[in-house]
């Protein structure tokens, strides 16, 4: 599968157009990864090799450029002998081109890696090991924070996705959600211009699909994203999200726990 032809599309490439596919396989599950990127050369190269360094074998590596205007594209074709399948073409931010990312997907299990970021080297097999049990429907890891440039350690934050509610307790880059979440429940809101992704993760708690925490880091965030950039609106948009989402006797009461906690 790939994109249709159209007048804005500038390139496209994978292995998927030589006709090699990837397919769930006896005890290992297709493992789609989705990395959306606009004008990220900068660090893209970490990312892709921190995907294809996986320990685990079955792995489909898809990448979705906006149109770039750095050496993004360069680097996407020097590893396009092992990128399942990438295209560059305009779309309508981040959020759109992750939901292009996951229709292409043919894993069973999906997991989205900013250009920026990368996975620790046994995240997808520790992945793939709680998807064999069947207990879990999204998986979500504890998260390493480091500094942009030096890559120096700042924090590791863990997920909780029991705290949902208050806040986005789950780290995107380090969770992986069932292929069927994405068709039977939710998108990513691209109207939101950041918690599109709280949004998501909030909307499947409410609708009673099965979490799991994993304590193990699986992925690396470098700091100065979006949502530390533009923290008011981070802020504003996941209140419109809390309201949207929650049944309005628990956002209610999830009012009231916020304003306990800051006057105490």
């Amino acid at each position: 599968m790939k994109t249709p032809n159209s007048v804005g599309k500038i390139a496209e490439g994978g292995i998927r157009l030589q006709g090699k596919y990837k397919v769930d396989a006896e005890g290992q599950p297709l493992v789609s990864v989705i990395t959306a990127v606009y004008n990220g050369a900068e660090f893209l190269e970490d990312t892709i090799n921190s995907v294809l360094g996986q320990k685990y074998s079955n792995v489909e590596y898809i990448v979705i450029d906006g149109g770039s205007t750095d050496a993004t594209l360069s680097i996407i074709r020097k590893y396009e002998h092992a990128i399942d399948y990438w295209v560059s073409e305009p779309d309508g931010g981040v959020y759109a081109a992750m939901n292009k990312g996951i229709s292409l997907a043919s894993g069973s299990w999906i997991g989205l890696i900013n250009s920026d970021d990368r996975y620790t080297k046994d995240a997808i097999e520790i992945v793939a090991g709680v998807a064999k049990d069947g207990a879990a429907d999204i998986v979500c890891g504890d998260l390493d924070i480091v500094s942009r440039q030096e890559g120096a350690f700042i924090a590791r934050r863990s997920a909780n996705y029991l705290k949902l509610p208050f806040g986005m307790y789950v780290n995107h880059p380090a969770s992986f959600v069932r292929s069927a979440v994405y068709r039977s429940v939710a998108s990513y809101d691209s109207s939101l211009r950041i918690a599109a992704d709280y949004k998501f993760f909030l909307t499947a708690f409410v609708s009673k699909v099965r979490f799991c925490n994993v304590s193990a880091c699986l992925a690396v965030m470098r700091d100065g994203g979006l949502s530390i950039k533009h923290e008011q609106l981070t802020k504003q948009e996941e209140r419109s999200v809390r309201k949207e989402v929650l049944p309005y006797a628990l956002y209610l009461l999830v009012v009231l726990i916020k304003k306990i906690r800051r006057r105490g």
